[in-house]
C-alpha cells in the first residue's frame, strides 16, 4: 500500500480546510514495532492478510472523528458524523472473549456453546463505533481438539453488527482501506458493501448525502 500514513494526513489536512466539516479527534499512531509484528504472525499462523503487514508497519492506529454543518441534510444525532478507529494490530488479533464472543459456562449444551462462540473468528480492526466493526475472519482453534492454534486469517474482510449480525464483503484489505479513505468514515458506511444491508437506512442516507458533502464522491466504489 503506497504511502499509507500520507493519504490518511491528508485526509485529515482536507477535512480540517472543508468549512462544512467540523473535525472532533484526528490522529495517527506511530509504526507498529517488528516484535508487536512477529507476536502477531505467531497467532495467525505465520500469516496475514495481503497489505496489512506493510499497513501497520507506517503506522499503529487511527482514529478520525468528525461531523458535518449542513443544515438542509443534518438529523442532530450521531448520523451527521464520521468515525474511524483502525486498532492497533495486537489489539486486532487478540482473543475479544466477553466483548465478540462468549466462553462456555457449566451446564451448556452444544446449541449454547454455538451460539456464545460464533462469532468467535471475528477479529475487529476498525471499530468504527462500539456496537459495530470491519474485522477479519480468523478460523479458531477446535473445540476438544489438541491443537489450540488459530488458523489464517481470510483475505477478504466482513462488517459485524456485534452478536447479532455478520456478512461477508468480496474487498480486501487493501481494497477496504482505498473505500475507507474515500468514504471519510461517515456514519455507517461500510454497509454499502454488503448485499444484505443495501436497504438499511444508513447505507441509503450515505449514497444521498456524500455528494452533497464530498464533490468527489464516486458512488461505484461502494458497491457489493
Amino acid at each position: 500500500m503506497t504511502d499509507i500514513r500520507t493519504r490518511f494526513e491528508r485526509l485529515f489536512i482536507t477535512l480540517h480546510q472543508t468549512p462544512h466539516i467540523e473535525v472532533l479527534d484526528a490522529e495517527i499512531g506511530p509504526p507498529t514495532s517488528e516484535e508487536e509484528i512477529q507476536t502477531v504472525l505467531q497467532r495467525t499462523n505465520g500469516q496475514l492478510p495481503t497489505g496489512v503487514e506493510t499497513f501497520y508497519r507506517a503506522l499503529g492506529w487511527v482514529r478520525l472523528e468528525w461531523r458535518h454543518t449542513v443544515q438542509e441534510i443534518a438529523t442532530g444525532d450521531m448520523s451527521d458524523q464520521g468515525f474511524i478507529s483502525i486498532l492497533p494490530i495486537k489489539e486486532v488479533f487478540d482473543e475479544w472473549e466477553g466483548i465478540i464472543w462468549w466462553a462456555e459456562r457449566e451446564g451448556d449444551d452444544d446449541d449454547d456453546i454455538a451460539e456464545r462462540q460464533q462469532f468467535r473468528s471475528v477479529k475487529p480492526f476498525d471499530r468504527f463505533v462500539p456496537e459495530a466493526c470491519v474485522a477479519f475472519l480468523q478460523p479458531p482453534p477446535c473445540r476438544g481438539g489438541s491443537d489450540n492454534s488459530w488458523g489464517q486469517p481470510s483475505e477478504h474482510v466482513a462488517f459485524h453488527y456485534c452478536g447479532e449480525e455478520l456478512y461477508k464483503t468480496r474487498y480486501s484489505f487493501d481494497e477496504y482501506i482505498d473505500r475507507l479513505l474515500a468514504s471519510r468514515g461517515f456514519w455507517y458506511w461500510p454497509q454499502t458493501l454488503c448485499t444484505e444491508t443495501q436497504d438499511e437506512v444508513a447505507t441509503q442516507d450515505f449514497r444521498k448525502k456524500m455528494p452533497l458533502l464530498f464533490e468527489d464522491y464516486n458512488d461505484e466504489l461502494f458497491q457489493p
